[in-house]
């Protein structure tokens, strides 16, 4: 499924510092209306610069066309999603 809105998360400053670029993958259930719930980090590289923080964030508010299947809007569980923290050039 591709999404119809993607927020940019905010760059974590501690990595905008120091130049680290990096990447999160998150997981979460699309609702019937398209919206995001149940979302959790399930990867973060490297660590403990705040990517996945920012990421989550960002995750809460992506948006989905609802899937129908014979008419009814159905939830999708499990739905990867991968967001890429790369320095401006």
């Amino acid at each position: 499924m591709v999404p119809l809105f993607v927020p940019s998360p905010e760059y974590p400053e501690l990595a905008r510092i120091r130049g680290i670029e990096g990447f999160v993958i998150i997981k979460f259930t699309i609702s019937k209306e398209g919206r995001i719930t149940d979302i959790v980090l399930v990867k973060e590289s490297p660590e403990s610069y705040g990517f996945g923080e920012e990421a989550l964030k960002a995750g809460t508010r992506l948006l989905y066309a609802p899937r129908f299947v014979d008419g009814v809007a159905q939830e999708v569980p499990g739905h990867l999603y991968k967001y890429s923290f790369k320095m401006a050039n």
